[in-house]
């Protein structure tokens, strides 16, 4: 019975994860982003990450227009039932696309699931043109990837190595936490989303991501985004 109930959710979760494709595929054809990509220009976009983050309501929105801009196209989706990605990377007709889960409604994972995805389009452009997608997903990591590097860029970028080190010397100090963010142009969201996302997965984690949840600001992409980039 339970190999029959796991093969069941497995051929779900196929099923769902496939529409997922094919309605992301569908959406890209039709925005069809007239922008050449520009590599050394996304490189140096991501560079400036820190200050669009800063900018809790439309900092996201602004960064994916500027994306749009040097030709790759981001679409922000809420949680679909029975799909497990958090993001997903496709090459479609020569340029960059990417698929971002709104996993938990937390601003953090936003920018996380993101700065993960730019990563492989960045470092592993010739491998995405060879295969049909890549999904970033935790539970089934893609083998001809590097998801630990690209978990950790995701993170680097948004706070320097040597300061994350430190984080645990202020996580509970809520005024030094905003003092922080202050200094590093990044929004204490952030602070505290790299501060638990750093962590070792265990019962500690969970118990502090608990404790800190209240100071996860909530997500509030727009998901009409997609007739932004469309135009009239």
């Amino acid at each position: 019975f339970s190999k029959s109930r796991r093969k069941v959710l497995e051929e779900k979760e196929e099923k769902m994860t496939n529409f997922w494709l094919k309605c992301a595929i569908s959406s890209f054809l039709r925005i069809d982003n007239p922008n050449e990509f520009d590599r050394n220009l996304l490189i140096q976009l991501v560079k400036r990450t820190s200050e669009f983050t800063a900018d809790e309501v439309n900092g996201y929105h602004r960064f994916v227009l500027v994306l749009y801009q040097i030709g790759i196209t981001v679409l922000t989706q809420p949680y679909i039932s029975g799909t497990k990605s958090h993001g997903g990377t496709i090459i479609v007709a020569g340029k960059p696309c990417i698929v971002i889960t709104d996993m938990g409604k937390k601003f953090h994972k936003l920018w996380i699931s993101l700065l993960h995805e730019l990563y492989h389009v960045i470092n592993d452009y010739e491998m995405l043109e060879s295969i049909e997608y890549h999904f970033s997903t935790p539970d089934y990591p893609d083998l001809l990837m590097n998801e630990q590097k690209a978990d950790q860029f995701a993170l680097n970028i948004l706070i320097n190595p040597a300061v994350q080190q430190n984080l645990s010397k202020v996580i509970n100090f809520p005024y030094k936490v905003k003092e922080l963010s202050y200094k590093l142009g990044v929004s204490a969201s952030i602070v505290y989303g790299v501060y638990l996302e750093s962590l070792p997965d265990g019962r500690e984690k969970q118990q502090l991501f608990a404790k800190l949840s209240h100071f996860l600001h909530t997500s509030s992409y727009s998901s009409s985004l997609i007739f932004v980039l469309q135009g009239p």
